[in-house]
C-alpha cells in the first residue's frame, strides 16, 4: 500500500454559472445532508456513480484545511479547520482498467459569514505556496514527486480558487508505484468554506471537460450554502 493516505477521500477557464439550486426551505433551515453533494449532482462527464458516502461525525473531521503537502504528506499551505464539517463522496464506476475516480465535497462550517470570509481570504493568500514541484522519499517509496498548479475561475457567482496536484509514486514495488491527480476547488458562501474535488488514481491530468464540469459543480454546491 502507498504510505500516504488519500488526502481528500474522508478526508479551475471562464465559467457560466448554472441555475442555483432552489430549496423549499431557507438554506439555514435545511439539513446539512440535503445541502451537500449528492449522487445526482455528479456531472455525467465523470461517469456512473456506483457508491456514495456522507459523514458529519466528529471522528471524520479534518484538523486543518490543507491546500498542498510535501512528498511526506506534511502541509505546505494550511490553516486550522473549524467544526462542524460535512463530507460527501461519490465513487465512480471505473471506465478504464486501473483508473479510479472519486468526486467529493467537504463543507467547513464557521460561526458566521464574517469568520468564513476571513478564513477564505487567508486560504487565498496561502495558495501561492502550491506551485511547482516537490519530491522526496516517503515510506516505502524511494521517490514521490508532486507537481502543483493553482489558479482561479473568473466569472462565477462565488469567489473561488483551485489547486491541482499531479503525483508520481516511483518504487521497485509495483504495488507502490503509480500516479494520481487531484483537482480541488475552494469557495466561500455564507458561513461556509466549500472544498469540491475530483481525485483520480491512475492518471496525472484531469480531462479539460471534467475540470470545467467540476468548477461548475463547485459553484452549484456553493449556492446551497449561500444566504437565501
Amino acid at each position: 500500500m502507498r504510505p500516504r493516505a488519500r488526502r481528500s477521500t474522508l478526508g479551475l477557464t471562464s465559467l457560466i454559472l448554472v441555475a442555483s439550486v432552489v430549496s423549499a426551505l431557507p438554506a439555514a433551515a435545511a439539513p446539512p445532508k440535503t445541502r451537500v453533494l449528492s449522487s445526482a449532482d455528479v456531472p455525467a462527464s465523470f461517469g456512473q456513480v456506483q457508491g456514495f458516502t456522507f459523514s458529519k461525525k466528529p471522528k471524520d473531521y479534518a484538523t486543518t484545511i490543507t491546500l498542498c503537502t510535501d512528498s511526506k504528506g506534511d502541509p505546505m499551505a494550511a490553516i486550522p479547520a473549524p467544526t462542524p464539517q460535512y463530507f460527501a463522496q461519490s465513487q465512480i464506476k471505473p471506465q478504464r482498467k486501473n483508473v479510479f475516480t472519486n468526486v467529493s465535497e467537504r463543507v467547513y462550517a464557521y460561526p458566521s459569514a464574517d469568520a468564513a470570509a476571513a478564513a477564505y481570504l487567508q486560504l487565498s493568500q496561502e495558495v501561492v505556496k502550491c506551485t511547482g514541484t516537490v519530491q522526496g522519499p516517503a515510506g516505502e517509496d524511494p521517490k514521490v514527486t508532486d507537481t502543483y498548479a493553482n489558479g482561479s475561475s473568473p466569472g462565477g457567482q462565488f469567489q473561488n480558487f483551485w489547486v491541482q496536484d499531479s503525483t508520481v509514486f516511483a518504487s521497485r514495488n509495483p504495488l507502490n508505484a503509480g500516479k494520481t491527480v487531484m483537482f480541488s476547488v475552494y469557495s466561500q458562501a455564507g458561513d461556509a468554506v466549500i472544498h469540491t474535488e475530483v481525485y483520480i488514481d491512475g492518471r496525472l491530468r484531469v480531462p479539460a471537460v471534467q475540470r470545467t464540469d467540476l468548477q461548475l459543480l463547485a459553484m452549484t454546491l456553493s449556492s446551497k450554502w449561500a444566504p437565501q
